[in-house]
């Protein structure tokens, strides 16, 4: 029992050295290994799934109500294969699930009324009825969702943080000092919403502000695309911590630790008119704003020069792997030759998995092992007439992959 013990505490101390060998690098690019090996596709039946999945049908659907909300969304049990409508009466749609994947929340529309809907996994549901200018935001740690608010112009918009226990809302006020201009406001409003992101515990927050014109990229006719980025303690009269420049497009994933969040940078050349990047780039950047590594697309990906951008990202529930959707771009124009790239940041391994063709919407399962993706899939491969979707899974372990089900758009995986 004793050797086994410490065995057991040998293992720990080994993984721990490892996942600090990549993790302090100060400054330094991350360099894994990477294995360009294409994943085999294999029947589902030699494999035993467990959990829930969110699938809409694709939107060629008459029963689709937007582009977002649907009378058909379904929960698929991968155990049984069984499916059951999220609702059966009324569209529901804009799904988000809690970071351990017990619950999930998602709008349901009955015809001007929307309400946010919290279900957990014994299907118990709370409910918030929203109005105009409410819009939900996502998860920001199991127990709290975040909405944000308009206000009148031209105020920057207002954070709810809404306690999913009680579902009592805690309205927090943005802070206007430097704001992005007002004119600029309605281009990061259609990709951000909101210009505060708050650190799963609330301890951190990054702000987007006004960018000085000395600070702006010379090179980009368009201003409005940039902001600065400011990354501060709340309630901490310190200094700023990190001063950054965050282009649109460009996306923020804080850990649940609130040890450092990971932000993936697209490096544009032109403007939005005229659309291109020479490079994309995923850091992680720690709670004081340092960054530890810096991993390029383009020394993985030289094919796609010299347009390259990452359209996605998720980070899997135990937070040591990334799934990185990275696509070429044909002058400013996206491009159907595209990448699923999945890093290990334990291992310092990089797998290019050659899924093809078109693919969307990564998402972890509970475990960490499978990604879940929707792809394009074509009744005539020779002329791609015919386009559909097809929701598949990776094995991250075994690099296959498993068709699930034809004609359906997946929304994430449930711990259900």
């Amino acid at each position: 029992m004793k050797k086994k013990k410490t065995l057991a505490i040998f293992i720990s101390i080994a993984l721990a050295a490892i996942a600090i060998g990549f993790y302090i690098r100060g400054n330094q690019e991350f360099a894994p290994d990477f294995h360009d090996q294409c994943f085999s596709l294999q029947y589902l039946e030699e494999k035993r799934l467990s959990g829930t999945l969110i699938l809409m049908p694709q939107n060629t659907s008459d029963k689709i109500t937007s582009k977002w909300h649907s009378t058909d969304s379904l929960f698929l049990d991968l155990k049984t294969g069984k499916t059951r409508l999220v609702d059966e009466e009324n569209p529901t749609g804009q799904f988000s699930i809690s970071p351990d994947g017990k619950s999930l929340s998602y709008i349901r529309l009955n015809g001007e009324q929307r309400t946010l809907v919290i279900l957990d996994a014994r299907h118990r549901e709370k409910t918030l009825m929203l109005s105009a200018d409410m819009l939900p935001s996502g998860w920001l740690n199991n127990k709290q969702f975040l909405l944000w608010q308009k206000r009148d112009a031209p105020s920057l918009p207002q954070t709810l943080l809404l306690d999913i226990n009680t579902m009592q809302i805690q309205i927090i006020l943005p802070d206007e000092k430097d704001a992005i201009p007002y004119d600029y406001r309605l281009f990061w409003d259609n990709l951000w919403g909101n210009y505060e992101i708050y650190s799963p515990g609330m301890k951190y927050v990054l702000r987007l502000k006004d960018l000085p014109p000395e600070d702006r990229d010379k090179d980009t006719k368009d201003e409005s695309f940039f902001a600065k980025l400011e990354l501060s303690e709340i309630g901490s009269s310190s200094e700023i911590r990190l001063q950054g420049i965050i282009q649109a497009g460009d996306k923020i994933i804080w850990k649940q630790d609130e040890s450092g969040f990971f932000w993936t940078h697209n490096i544009f050349t032109f403007d939005r008119f005229n659309l291109g990047t020479k490079d994309a780039k995923v850091r992680f950047i720690t709670k004081n704003g340092n960054a530890v590594w810096e991993l390029s697309m383009a020394k993985y990906l030289p094919e796609y020069l010299p347009q390259i951008a990452i359209d996605e990202v998720a980070l899997s529930p135990n937070e040591q792997q990334l799934a990185i959707h990275a696509r070429k771009l044909v002058e400013g124009v996206i491009s159907s030759e595209i990448r699923l790239l999945l890093l290990d940041m334990l291992s310092g391994d990089i797998y290019s998995t050659c899924l093809t063709p078109d693919f969307y919407s990564p998402a972890w399962s509970p475990n960490s092992r499978y990604v879940v993706l929707t792809t394009t899939a074509y009744t005539n491969p020779d002329t791609h007439m015919g386009e559909g979707r097809q929701v598949v899974i990776v094995d991250v372990y075994t690099q296959q992959f498993y068709e699930i089900k034809d004609g359906y758009v997946s929304f994430g995986w449930l711990d259900w």
